[in-house]
């Protein structure tokens, strides 16, 4: 079997924001994109997790999600959803269309998937594929819990072949981080399965968009993809999580290889770049 749905419904009940937390996002959510107001931002969520806290089910971008304020991306999106990677979600909203097919490699608990997902429309699809079985559980309910029925969360890890690997899972705050490549004291194994068999599994035979953030496994991913897929499958447009400094332990350069296969950078973020294909 390529891949399993998460399979598990909504997650456990989620509690509303307490009277501090909404004090605290009442503001925080409000500040302009100004140098100095994301450091306010997180000076309000660092001052809000000085304790442990419980997840909250919160208002993000129109969508409603289950977030654990102590998660690094989470309480981003929490305290301050207008400053996360806001570039890159416009971008992704503005090149998807009615009917459109997404694949999001790597979907943690799923904004990308619900931005294109909202894009798509209920003609369109969305496969949301994510390794770590916490994360899928999350995304599947997010996704839930917003009436995506046009998307799909998928629990498997995308690989270069079958293969069950050992995930670090980083339970230091940043669960978004968990790795193949590098490793986390506490480990999840996982079963893997070429990107071209989970799509096939699932019944996509093109992508109009595609987002990977897998922790410096994309080479690896996208290296078996281009070599086993048909033109026809190959995304229209991508967004590739990239940093320079992972390639040697990656065992290859992904954008290099992108760019081998006839795309070309079109936007540059911190450390994300948007592709499109000539």
């Amino acid at each position: 079997m390529a891949a399993t749905l998460c399979g598990t419904g909504l997650p456990v009940y989620a509690p509303r924001m307490d009277l501090e937390l909404a004090l605290l996002t009442t503001i925080s959510r409000r500040l302009p994109h100004v140098r100095g107001a994301g450091a306010l931002a997180k000076a309000f969520l660092e001052f809000y997790t000085r304790r442990d806290r419980p997840a909250v089910v919160a208002s993000v971008r129109g969508f409603r999600m289950q977030l654990r304020p102590s998660e690094y991306v989470d309480g981003w999106l929490l305290f301050a959803p207008q400053y996360y990677e806001h570039p890159e979600v416009l971008a992704i909203a503005r090149r998807l269309r009615p009917g459109d097919v997404f694949v999001d490699v790597g979907a943690y608990i799923g904004l990308y998937s619900l931005i294109a997902g909202r894009a798509v429309g209920p003609t369109g699809r969305v496969l949301a594929i994510e390794a770590h079985p916490e994360s899928c559980r999350v995304l599947e309910g997010n996704l839930e819990r917003n009436g995506m029925r046009h998307a799909t969360a998928v629990k498997v890890g995308a690989s270069s072949v079958a293969e069950r690997l050992t995930l670090g899972s980083n339970e230091a705050g940043n669960r978004a981080g968990s790795s193949f490549l590098f490793p986390h004291p506490t480990q999840v194994e996982v079963e893997c399965r070429p990107l071209l068999e989970i799509l096939t599994a699932h019944g996509i035979d093109r992508i109009d968009g595609a987002k990977l953030d897998i922790e410096g496994f994309e080479f690896r991913v996208l290296g078996a993809f281009f070599a086993t897929a048909p033109r026809s499958l190959w995304p229209r447009f991508l967004l590739l999580e990239f940093f320079p400094e992972w390639v040697q332990a990656a065992g290859g350069n992904a954008l290099a290889l992108l760019r081998d296969q006839g795309y070309r950078v079109v936007e540059q973020y911190p450390s994300n770049y948007l592709l499109v294909r000539d």
